[in-house]
């Protein structure tokens, strides 16, 4: 029976080849292993293109991290001018108010923002020591002398020289002494 069932069984078995086609199973392999190698430079690329993405989103990370930075130093940087503003004002006022016919400004705005020492004197309407005519410089001395005078706690006569530069309505009326 064990005979009977394998000679059975070797009639079911297909029948292979004697020749067997190489040429065809090798391209086969070929084309197989191309497309491997294919997916593998994809899936390369795909880790690689993960790694920058994830880097850019660091560095955008930081990038804010730095403008938050920045945005900080600045308000800092806008406080500081605003004291320096504010005590050159302090300091103009003090001054301006023992002034009778001039004011003193201890700052000033360059073109760029930045605020700078200075001392500019104007008369009382805001006109530059420049500019202005004979008879307002001479009072702007004038009350420049009574300042130091008052600081200095001294009394001294005023000498003006060019007294024809003055009507009556606009002598200048010091507090001590005046000689014309």
């Amino acid at each position: 029976t064990l005979i009977s069932d394998i000679k059975r069984l070797e009639g079911l078995m297909p029948e292979i080849p004697s020749q067997q086609d190489n040429e065809n199973l090798t391209q086969s392999k070929r084309d197989l292993l191309s497309e491997i190698e294919n997916l593998n430079q994809r899936l390369g690329m795909k880790t690689r293109i993960e790694e920058l993405n994830a880097q850019i989103s660091s560095l955008l990370s930081e990038k804010r991290d730095v403008g938050n930075q920045i945005a900080s130093i600045e308000q800092i940087l806008l406080k500081c001018k605003d004291w320096i503003e504010e005590r050159a004002n302090i300091i103009s006022e003090r001054i301006n108010t023992n002034l009778t016919y001039c004011k003193i400004q201890m700052w000033q705005t360059q073109k760029n923002g930045d605020i700078v020492p200075a001392c500019i004197i104007t008369s009382n309407e805001g006109v530059k020591y420049a500019t202005l005519n004979n008879s307002n410089r001479i009072k702007t001395c004038i009350s420049l002398q009574e300042l130091f005078n008052r600081h200095y706690g001294v009394q001294m006569p005023i000498f003006i020289d060019e007294a024809s530069v003055f009507d009556s309505y606009n002598l200048p009326q010091p507090d001590g002494q005046v000689v014309y």
